[in-house]
């Protein structure tokens, strides 16, 4: 039954009392309902012995219909705010997802999957593998470099960035691997109809010519630089690793695919520092409520045992991020730089938000 935007979120309110009350034993102090689920907390004593006592402090639940990739934020955003020392998430969709991040936190966080009026308890797995691409994928990677565009590969896509803006994507179907050159599906389509009569490298070198004027460090105001903007910060980030103290840094995939490039996902890379150490770096502009659970599953894939750096503007540095951060099993460190990094002449990072 398709559910109108105006009647979901009290229709997911009153589902998640139900399940809590019915499944769990807990009677809700407050329930919010929203779009892609709800959350709520209860007080100490609200909880039946029949599952779990809890005399000393609140517990906080969340309600999971859709986007698991960006749930669990909310959760520890209740957590943080009613002081709870408890957290149960119950799942439509993206239980395994949900429960892989939350194992990362020095948290009381418990996973379970929703099943009709039913739910069960979900443990945390391994990371399925990234898919590799297509071999055939492979062979446009030459034709990328020369154009001048950076080489992305991401669960299976072999895709062309300039300063971390998607400006062409290997496409392998039925009729073999071509490069389709274009910023999204739609404007990969609208390229290929006016100038379909250009070889793929001069239609890339065209678009490359186009936005990299626009994505450089100082450029002004333009729709082509508020596009992928923490790709635009981790490519700056790349250029010079130096600025994190670390020898190299080169892009790494994110842990969960883009479903499109105007969702604001936070961008990882993997770096090594002069002693020789591995290190995890995530930056994202916003703030973002998942950030944290994003950037530890996004170590937990690249390098487990690797110093975590999370890089946000300063405005973006705010008290729930650094909080996050810290209650890590392996604590991440939040760096801040300067608000006006992607337009000033000398964006600055001046250390850590701890």
């Amino acid at each position: 039954m398709d559910l109108g935007p105006d009647r979901r979120p009290t229709l997911h309110g009153a589902k998640l009392r139900a399940l809590t009350r019915d499944a769990l034993g807990i009677q809700l102090d407050e329930v919010t309902g929203t779009a892609d689920g709800a959350l709520g907390w209860a007080v100490a004593g609200h909880e039946s012995t029949a599952h779990r006592q809890t005399s000393d402090s609140a517990v906080a639940v969340s309600l999971i219909e859709q986007r698991p990739e960006a749930a669990l934020g909310q959760l520890l955003a209740i957590m943080k705010r009613r002081t709870c020392t408890r957290g149960l998430v119950l799942c439509v969709t993206g239980a395994e997802l949900v429960a892989r991040r939350a194992e990362l936190f020095d948290l009381d966080i418990e996973v379970w999957a929703i099943d009709g009026t039913s739910i069960a308890r979900v443990s945390p797995t391994e990371n399925p593998p990234m898919a590799p691409p297509p071999s055939e994928a492979l062979g446009w990677i030459d034709v990328i470099e020369s154009a001048g565009a950076d080489v992305v590969v991401e669960h299976g896509v072999v895709s062309a960035e300039v300063s971390g803006l998607e400006v062409a994507r290997v496409i392998v179907d039925e009729f073999g691997a071509r490069l389709e050159v274009g910023i999204s599906t739609d404007d990969r389509a609208m390229f290929s109809m006016l100038h379909g009569h250009m070889l793929p490298p001069d239609a890339l070198a065209k678009v490359i010519g186009i936005v990299a004027k626009h994505r450089r460090v100082g450029a002004e105001h333009h729709p082509l630089n508020q596009l992928s903007r923490s790709r635009l910060l981790r490519s700056w980030l790349v250029a010079d690793p130096e600025r994190l103290g670390l020898s190299t840094l080169a892009p790494a995939p994110a842990p969960t695919p883009r479903a499109n490039l105007n969702d604001a996902v936070p961008a990882a890379a993997v770096g090594i520092d002069h002693g020789g150490d591995e290190h995890v770096v995530v930056s994202s502009t916003g703030v973002d409520l998942e950030l944290i659970p994003f950037a530890a599953h996004a170590r937990s894939m690249l390098s487990k045992t690797a110093e975590l750096i999370v890089v946000v503007p300063d405005r973006d540095v705010v008290a729930f991020t650094t909080w996050a951060a810290e209650q890590l099993t392996n604590p991440a460190r939040v760096f801040g730089i300067t608000n006006d990094w992607a337009t000033g002449s000398r964006p600055l990072l001046h250390g850590d938000a701890h």
